[in-house]
């Protein structure tokens, strides 16, 4: 009910979101706002408050986009409380003038309360979910479908004029997906802006040594007889400055990698240097079916291991960026334990060469097959920090991927086939490119998507 009571909306759905200034602010600033969503047979209905930690907020456009029937267009709600109006809006793409519904012969199929305080603004609306107003290009909606929604704020500045503050994170599209009851797994198409992805595929090629059993006891040490076998590599991340192009080479960690399998399963062991334990400790590893694993189109399977635990992830774009395969209908499948040890963290991980799960993107491979993988880290940190990481010919840091090689039974490793710094990529395979849905800079390499690994956000209305 449109009431102006509030209350209603502070449940265990309700979710913290972060806005940020729009344009470059020096120190960062954060303005930490509350939304929760909620449905009906026939209506959407959604709440938004923002605090005035930063000004007086005086409106927002809640944009809903995506859907595969949308196409470029976007569905808008405006909601300004300086003159309590509210306006179904729309967009042609993102990143243009919206329009009022009306205006192109379109309804306003929206209701809305608004309330501003000394404290902040709030924002109560309902939209039908099936209005059928193609000219306002609104949204239909049923039970299952998700869709995507990006909001935008004015913050100290009354309109006319663009918004000042935004969900997305300086160079960083953030967004939140919407699902009603359940995630169906449905498409988001988020906007193409023209970034790249830096990699390299590493002259580093890694060999899974075949063993005919396979017996772990997932301890974080390699005192199992099997680890014995494999091809001990050499690893280094590096900590690295993606928006000024540099790769800090006196901040790196070294240690080692390991691979085995019996057959069924990829058995990986890492041993890395770290003094001590720190909550945000994490080590990611990330799998591809090709070299270009971070293409839009093919996503990438993600291991995202801490001391307290292990998640299944799946990479994808589309879906609103690394989110657990249990939201898109997948199963979390692998182990992992994460162990400090003298000044070094541990990481023992298994998973299925084939789990059969494919709409958790999971990696699929047989013996006598290759699959490309990656090794990200956390550091103190509450992004990704660390890297495996090389210059191009450009100068430019691109992550290093490296071609994982399942030998058959009976295959020997590639003679020589020893330990290599990965900072000495001299291949040409360069620049691969793809069409960027998070970065709103067109200068900033679009490895800086994968700083939502952990942060990203995502809604479900239960």
């Amino acid at each position: 009910m449109l009431d102006g009571i509030f209350q209603e909306w502070d449940n265990s759905s309700l979710v913290e979101i972060n806005l940020f200034p729009i344009e470059p602010h020096d120190p960062p600033i954060v303005v930490s706002a509350k939304v929760n969503f909620a449905y009906d047979n026939s209506f959407l209905y959604g709440f938004v408050y923002i605090p005035n930690l930063e000004g007086q907020v005086y409106a927002t456009e809640i944009m809903f986009f995506g859907r595969e029937e949308q196409g470029e267009t976007i569905d808008s709600i405006f909601m300004n409380t300086s003159d309590n109006r509210v306006e179904d809006h729309g967009f042609d793409s993102f990143f243009v003038e919206p329009f009022n519904d009306v205006e192109r012969g379109g309804q306003n199929n929206v209701n809305a309360f608004m309330k501003m305080t000394s404290d902040g603004s709030y924002f109560e609306f309902q939209k039908e979910l099936q209005s059928n107003d193609n000219n306002g290009f609104d949204f239909n909606l049923a039970y299952g479908n998700s869709i995507g929604v990006f909001i935008i704020a004015w913050i100290d500045k009354t309109t006319p004029g663009g918004p000042n503050w935004s969900i997305a994170d300086g160079s960083t599209f953030k967004y939140i997906r919407l699902s009603l009851g359940t995630d169906n797994g449905d498409i988001i198409h988020t906007p193409e802006m023209g970034g790249k992805i830096n990699w390299l595929l590493s002259d580093q090629v890694y060999e899974c040594v075949y063993l005919s059993s396979v017996e772990i006891t997932y301890d974080g040490f390699a005192n199992e007889d099997f680890w014995n076998s494999a091809i001990n590599y050499h690893v280094t991340i590096y900590f690295v400055d993606w928006e000024n192009h540099y790769i800090q080479d006196d901040n790196r960690f070294d240690g080692e990698i390991r691979f085995v399998t019996d057959g069924f399963t990829l058995y990986i062991y890492l041993e890395i240097y770290d003094e001590k334990y720190d909550e945000g400790d994490v080590n990611i590893f990330v799998f591809g079916q090709t070299a270009d694993m971070f293409e839009i189109d093919k996503g990438a399977d993600v291991a995202v291991i801490t001391p307290e635990s292990y998640e299944d992830m799946v990479f994808d774009q589309s879906k609103g960026g690394p989110i657990s395969d249990i939201d898109v209908g997948g199963t979390i499948d692998g182990r992992a334990t994460f162990i400090y040890n003298q000044s070094m963290r541990q990481i023992e991980f298994s998973k299925p060469l084939s789990s059969g799960d494919t709409k958790g993107g999971d990696f699929q491979t047989n013996l006598g097959e290759s699959i490309y993988f990656t090794n990200i880290a956390q550091y103190e940190s509450e992004e990704p920090n660390y890297f495996d990481a090389t210059y191009d010919n450009e100068s430019i840091p691109a992550l290093s991927i490296h071609e994982l090689r399942i030998l058959e039974e009976g295959e020997e490793p590639t003679e020589n086939n020893t330990n290599t710094d990965t900072n000495t990529d001299t291949n040409t395979d360069l620049l691969n490119t793809f069409s960027l849905d998070y970065s709103l800079s067109y200068s900033l390499a679009a490895i800086m998507i994968l700083m939502t690994l952990i942060s990203v956000r995502k809604k479900r209305i239960i």
